[in-house]
């Protein structure tokens, strides 16, 4: 998960600053503001430059020699930022991926939760689940992330009653039938009758 990072730290001796969504080494890379949210934009290679430049409509920006190569980007990274958030913030996330995406630039717009578990990726790995959870009704939940052939697993499985599940739990403890019972019939343990069944329906 360390990825570029780890081999930034073998590099220079020092451990890599905090940088949000920042790259530590290309620019622009990270966050910028938009009228209704924010959007990633990414400029891995100098070819990425001028298309946002073009996206941008800014060619002279391809002239300017503080931003000709990566490094002078990158040392000149408040400038590259600055100029593009003025851009970004007066046009609409929609507007600025249909910008993008006609010009080739990567970006991606930050979504909210529930937005992203309702692009389309999401909806066809069935990230969203609906299960019938007695005493509740219809219950959304996320689905499985990894899909197995041979053993998918199901999560529309609802959730246990409170105490639903005590008799098999203290039984797979090793507790005989006739101690499980003793144990529900004193308290000691909670079964699927006991007073918080209410409280976990509420």
């Amino acid at each position: 998960m360390l990825g570029y990072l780890a081999q930034l730290a073998f590099f220079t001796g020092e451990d890599p600053k905090p940088q949000g969504s920042e790259h530590p080494n290309l620019v622009p890379y990270g966050s910028f503001p938009a009228q209704d949210g924010s959007i990633i934009i990414a400029c891995l290679t100098n070819s990425f430059w001028e298309r946002i430049c073009e996206a941008l409509q800014r060619p002279e920006w391809l002239h300017d020699p503080r931003f000709e190569t990566i490094e002078k980007r990158r040392d000149n990274r408040r400038a590259v930022n600055e100029m593009i958030r003025e851009f970004t913030a007066l046009r609409t996330v929609a507007e600025l991926v249909e910008l993008f995406t006609k010009c080739n630039v990567p970006h991606a717009p930050i979504l909210g939760i529930r937005d992203a578990l309702a692009q389309p990726q999401a909806v066809a790995r069935e990230m969203v689940v609906e299960i019938d959870q007695p005493g509740i009704g219809p219950v959304r939940q996320l689905g499985l992330p990894i899909k197995l052939g041979r053993t998918p697993g199901d999560p529309t499985r609802p959730a246990p009653a409170f105490g639903g599940d005590t008799a098999a739990v203290l039984a797979e403890a090793g507790y005989s039938e006739h101690e499980v019972a003793a144990m529900l019939e004193s308290g000691a343990a909670a079964g699927p009758d006991a007073s918080g069944a209410a409280e976990f329906r509420a």
